[in-house]
C-alpha cells in the first residue's frame, strides 16, 4: 500500500474508516483493522510510479457522499458504492475511461477524481485528471448519471497537454461556483496553469504560462485565501534538481507577489526540491502562513527543510529547519506537511512525513483556526480536491439576506441534558439534511431527522429517554458535507 488515503465513515457507524488502494484494488479498513462490510473491492491494479491511485470520496449524483471513486493507471475511472457495488452494476466498477480506451499513464502524475455542479444547474458533473504516456494528458468532464461527456460535448477532455501534475477547485469570480484549476504542461511543453470556469471557458487572465522554468517539475496546486480579501489565490509550486519556486497568483491572473528581477508571481525560491504548499495559522497572527518540505533530487544531495513561510512568502523567525532525518535517505517525494489539531488541545501542529518512514510533529501557540486553514493536500480528508467555504464556530459569516456561508452546527443545549436538549444548526440554502445520534461504540441509536430543509436557522428536539446515561455524538449531514459533536446525557 502505497498512496493517499482518505477518510471517511463509509459504514455509517460513527467511526471514520480508511480508504485505500493497493495492487489486488480496494479497500476499506475500520479503526479494529477488519475490512468494512462489502470490501475490499479485489481487481488487478497497478502502481503508477511509485504509488498506487488515489481514491476520493464523492457524490456522482445524490444529496449525500455515497461514491468511492478513482482514476487508474490505464486511465479507467473505477466507482463503486458505499456498500461495494459497483455504481454501474453491470460494469464491475467501471465507470468511463478517460479516452474512451485505455491508455498506460506517465510516472510523475496527479491523477484524480472528484465531483460537483460546476455550472449550477443541478446535475453532478465528474471532474478527471489524467496523465498519459499516449497520446495525451488533461482534465476530463463527464455527466455523473450517464458516464458520457458532460454539457453535450462531442469529447469530454477540455484541457489537453502533454502532463498534467495535479487539479483543485475552487471559487475563484464569487459566483458560488467552483473554477477548474490546473497545473501541467501544454502541447508545446510549456509550464501552464489553466482556470476554467463553468467547466468549459476560460476564466479571464487565464491560462498562464511560465517560460522562464522549460522542463521543470509540478506539484498539486493549493488554494487559499492568504490576504484575507475574500477571494482564493492560487499557489504553485515547481523544481528542477535544487532549485525550486513557490509562485503565488491572485483569481484574475496577476501575481499576488511580485520581487524585483524575478519572473512574475514568484514569492519564494530555495536550493530544493519543493512539495505542495499547504496553508494554516501557524503563529496566531491575521494572516495564515505556508508550509513546504524542501528534498533533493539524489540522495545524499543534503538535508530534509521544512520552511514555514509568510502569506507574502517570507519566511518566519525560527524557520526554515533541518529534519533530523539523514541526508542519505532524502530524496525529491513531494510529501506535502499538515497543519491540523491533531492531538485536540485546540492548538495547532505542524506534521510531516518523511521519507525514511518517519512521522514528525511541531506545536505551535497558535489557536487551531479552520477559517485560515487548508493544511491537507487535495484540502480535506475525503481528497475531494475541492476549496470550501470555511466553519467557524464564533464567526460563521454571512450574506447579504443574514444567511450563513456554509452549514454551522451549534453546541446542543443544555449539556449535560436529561432527557432532552435542542440541536441548533444553520443552513446557507435549500436541501437534503440527516440528523443522527451515535453511542460511543459508533452504532447509531437515534436518527433525529432526515428530509429537506430551508435556508436559515433550524431547531431540532432530542429525546434520550429511552438511552443510558453517557457520552454521545450528533451528526449533521447535508450535500456532501458533515460535522459531527459530542454531548453529554446524565440521567
Amino acid at each position: 500500500v502505497r498512496g493517499i488515503p482518505a477518510i471517511y465513515d463509509i459504514d455509517k457507524d460513527g467511526k471514520d474508516d480508511i480508504i485505500c488502494t493497493a495492487a489486488d484494488g480496494i479497500h476499506v479498513v475500520k479503526m479494529n483493522g477488519t475490512e468494512a462490510p462489502g470490501w475490499p473491492r479485489q481487481f488487478t491494479m497497478d502502481p503508477t510510479g511509485y504509488g498506487f491511485p488515489t481514491p476520493t470520496v464523492t457524490s456522482f449524483g445524490g444529496a449525500f457522499d455515497s461514491v468511492i471513486t478513482l482514476i487508474d493507471n490505464q486511465g479507467v475511472i473505477r466507482a463503486h458504492r458505499f456498500s461495494g457495488a459497483p455504481y454501474f452494476y453491470s460494469t464491475n466498477g467501471r465507470f468511463a475511461s478517460f479516452f474512451g480506451y485505455e491508455g498506460n499513464a506517465s510516472y510523475f502524475n496527479g491523477n484524480s477524481v472528484t465531483a460537483t455542479d460546476l455550472d449550477g444547474d443541478g446535475k453532478t458533473e465528474v471532474v478527471a485528471t489524467n496523465s498519459a504516456l499516449v497520446p495525451m494528458s488533461g482534465v476530463a468532464l463527464f455527466d455523473g448519471r450517464t458516464a458520457q461527456p458532460a454539457f453535450n460535448l462531442p469529447y469530454p477532455q477540455i484541457i489537453s497537454g502533454y502532463g498534467v501534475f495535479g487539479t483543485v477547485l475552487a471559487d475563484l469570480n464569487g459566483d458560488n461556483l467552483p473554477e477548474i484549476i490546473t497545473v501541467g504542461y501544454d502541447q508545446q511543453g510549456m509550464r501552464t496553469v489553466w482556470v476554467k470556469t463553468r467547466g468549459v471557458n476560460d476564466l479571464p487572465g487565464w491560462p498562464h504560462t511560465f517560460p522562464e522554468i522549460p522542463g521543470w517539475r509540478g506539484n498539486y496546486p493549493m488554494v487559499a485565501d492568504l490576504d484575507l480579501d475574500g477571494v482564493p489565490e492560487i499557489l504553485l509550486t515547481f523544481y528542477e534538481f535544487d532549485i525550486g519556486s513557490l509562485y503565488i497568483f491572485r483569481a484574475d491572473g496577476s501575481p499576488f507577489i511580485q520581487r524585483p528581477g524575478k519572473p512574475a508571481g514568484e514569492a519564494f525560491r530555495a536550493a530544493v526540491t519543493m512539495s505542495s504548499p499547504t496553508v494554516g495559522d501557524l503563529t496566531g497572527d491575521s494572516h495564515p502562513e505556508i508550509a513546504i518540505r524542501g528534498g533533493h533530487i539524489f540522495p545524499g544531495g543534503g538535508n530534509e527543510m521544512v520552511y514555514v513561510l509568510d502569506y507574502e512568502g517570507r519566511p518566519i523567525p525560527g524557520w526554515p529547519i533541518a529534519t533530523p532525518a539523514d541526508p542519505s535517505d532524502i530524496f525529491s517525494t513531494p510529501f506535502a506537511p499538515l497543519v491540523d489539531d491533531i492531538n485536540n488541545d485546540g492548538r495547532a501542529e505542524l506534521v510531516l512525513a518523511s521519507e525514511p518512514g518517519v512521522l514528525y510533529v511541531w506545536n505551535f501557540a497558535a489557536q487551531y483556526d479552520s477559517t485560515k486553514t487548508h493544511g491537507r493536500l487535495l484540502l480535506d480528508n475525503k481528497n475531494g480536491g475541492i476549496l470550501r467555504p470555511a466553519k467557524s464556530p464564533t464567526d460563521v459569516g454571512s450574506d447579504e439576506n443574514g444567511l450563513p456561508a456554509s452549514i454551522v452546527l451549534h453546541q446542543n443545549y443544555p449539556n449535560p441534558f436529561n432527557p432532552s436538549t435542542t440541536i441548533s444548526f444553520e443552513l446557507p440554502e435549500r436541501g437534503p439534511v440527516r440528523l443522527t445520534v451515535y453511542n460511543i461504540l459508533g452504532q447509531q441509536v437515534s436518527g433525529v431527522f432526515e428530509g429537506t430543509l430551508s435556508p436559515g436557522v433550524h431547531q431540532l428536539t432530542f429525546d434520550g429517554s429511552s438511552l443510558a446515561s453517557g457520552t454521545y455524538f450528533y451528526k449533521l449531514e447535508t450535500r456532501g458535507e458533515s460535522i459531527t459533536k459530542k454531548m453529554v446525557l446524565l440521567k
